[in-house]
């Protein structure tokens, strides 16, 4: 994970003023204008784009408790396949009074800072093949971070706490007696509908070229996702992330578009300009994804020749693949083929991206893991729009009745009573998404032990909602202070949706930030027995406790 500590130059302790006041002073420092050469500017863009993200997870302060619980676990920053940007800060210092005649002692380190950062890129490729990251792009620099539509998945629950547990005697919940925050009951819910999925403003939309037949595809034209896929056969990411690209659409044949872009970052992998032509001197033969495999599946072998060495090298492949050698070798080297990876390197570049595999998601710059089940979820989320509802719940709930839902888990069942009186909108909204079945084939996607296990996005991604969004309804009455509260998540905008959250302890720390709605009256033993998943944190990530179904007995 990144140190956003770190990046905004603080530590963990500093308050909202100091984080507020550094971001700006940052801002400053790094502004782009205040810099001459090319390279100068894309690292001061690099360091606005990691100041900027730092910035808005630190100052948001469920963002921030969130982060702070997995920070203290992973305090290193996650290796990035950077456009030779692996030390932002200190190479875009260094490079901004480079002079190779000046025999000044502060340009001469400066310098020597340039060489130990292309050492530390060549280092982080050796040690590539087992190290596990999240690649995430920059932001363009035509565009203000802010206008620039990101897609990040982050769980809305609220952020972990330590909070000593409640105990339980003779098998009932008691209540903490941590002290808790004062706060008044919130005014009645309102409701109005919400978008489900993102949509790429017009500037964004300028930055990509839209698709044409120039473009390798797999998948219908008319799929209602389409992913840009801005990748370097020379990548060891990319290497990783192909295959589950391809594997998603066959997954999503009718719904699912892949569209491949060439952006070979020459500075760092020598080799990747002329793979880019392999591939394209092998697409005038038909044998463009052939060749894509090829080259990614034998990265190992060429990644590391010379150029004369690379060249025989394709030269064999394309007879492995049954093409005409001489042909392809010719095509390598023509002016059609070097002019499009020209142009291509061009456009990623114009676009702002810095790093590979870059993914969008319907022009929509996604950042995350790059595995099968995490782009499956966010797939999955682009298609809640086909299932969602346009309009906000009708049902009548009877404050005077009693709601009792049950969890179907292949664990046993959790038993949940509800709170009509206190929470109505709440439980209106759920018992509404039960009766239509919004919930199957959800899981419980986020589970931490000691703290949540958060379900309730049928996409599994944390990034789904109904259609609708209402605000919190919290009473002084109702507190999480005991095991087994059920509350709803939101992102911490008072935009509450169907993602809902059960404690495993007392988390005095929430009271009055969310919505209270019932609390579990058998099957804690259940819950405690789900899989343990972080998507935040976790290296690898486990399949979740599927729910098997969820239903409602009113009485």
């Amino acid at each position: 994970m990144k140190n956003y500590y770190q990046i905004l130059e603080l530590q963990p302790e500093a308050t909202d003023t100091q984080i507020k006041k550094q971001f700006k002073s940052l801002l400053h420092k790094w502004h782009p204008d205040s810099f001459s050469t090319e390279g100068e500017k894309q690292l001061a863009e690099e360091k606005t784009r990691l100041v900027n993200e730092a910035y808005e997870t630190l100052s948001d302060p469920i963002r921030r408790e969130a982060y702070d619980q997995t920070y203290k676990t992973y305090v290193d920053q996650e290796p990035q396949d950077y456009l030779g940007l692996t030390n932002v800060q200190n190479t875009a210092e260094a490079s901004t009074g480079e002079s190779q005649n000046s025999n000044d002692g502060v340009q001469k380190s400066r310098m020597n800072l340039i060489l130990l950062t292309g050492l530390v890129v060549v280092l982080l490729g050796l040690v590539a093949a087992i190290l596990m990251f999240r690649l995430q792009a920059a932001n363009p620099s035509e565009v203000s971070p802010a206008a620039v539509e990101m897609l990040s998945p982050t769980a809305t629950a609220p952020a972990a706490i330590a909070t000593p547990a409640a105990t339980e005697g003779n098998g009932e919940l008691t209540a903490t007696t941590i002290p808790t925050v004062a706060f008044t009951a919130s005014d009645p819910a309102t409701c109005k509908p919400a978008s489900i999925v993102p949509v790429a403003s017009a500037d964004t939309e300028a930055l990509y070229p839209p698709v044409s037949e120039r473009d390798w595809t797999l998948g219908p034209k008319n799929a209602p996702i389409i992913i840009y896929e801005y990748s370097d056969f020379q990548c060891p990411y990319c290497a990783k992330a192909a295959p589950a690209l391809k594997d998603l659409q066959a997954a999503y044949p009718h719904d699912v578009q892949i569209v491949f872009r060439h952006f070979p970052l020459s500075s760092i992998h020598p080799n990747a300009i002329m793979a880019a032509r392999a591939a394209e001197a092998a697409g005038i033969q038909n044998k463009f994804w052939q060749m894509h495999d090829l080259l990614f599946n034998k990265q190992s072998e060429w990644s590391s020749l010379t150029s004369e060495d690379f060249n025989i090298w394709l030269k064999d492949a394309a007879k492995s693949l049954n093409m005409n050698s001489n042909q392809f070798m010719t095509d390598l080297d023509s002016n059609a083929v070097v002019q499009k990876i020209d142009k291509a390197e061009s456009d990623a570049l114009t676009a702002g991206l810095n790093s590979t595999p870059t993914l969008l998601f319907n022009k929509i710059r996604y950042q995350g893991r790059n595995d099968l089940e995490s782009l499956t979820g966010i797939v999955e989320y682009f298609l809640l729009s086909q299932k969602s509802f346009q309009t906000c719940p009708a049902v009548a709930i009877d404050p005077e009745k009693t709601y009792t839902v049950t969890i179907k888990t292949e664990k046993g069942d959790i038993v949940l009573e509800l709170y009509p009186k206190q929470a109505p909108w709440a439980v209106k909204s759920f018992v509404y998404l039960i009766r239509n079945h919004w919930f199957d084939g959800s899981a419980f996607f986020r589970v931490i032990p000691g703290f949540v296990a958060q379900a309730g996005d049928p996409s599994n991604s944390g990034l789904g909602g109904p259609g609708y969004e209402f605000t919190n309804e919290v009473t002084p009455e109702l507190r999480f202070d005991k095991p087994g509260v059920l509350g709803l998540a939101n992102s911490g905008n008072n935009d509450n949706g169907s993602q809902f959250f059960i404690t495993y302890t007392a988390v005095p720390d929430l009271d009055g930030k969310y919505t209270i709605f019932g609390q579990v009256i058998e099957g804690m033993d259940v819950l405690s027995s789900l899989r343990p998943r972080n998507p935040a944190a976790d290296q690898i990530l486990i399949t979740p406790d599927a729910i098997l179904s969820i239903s409602v007995e009113e009485k």
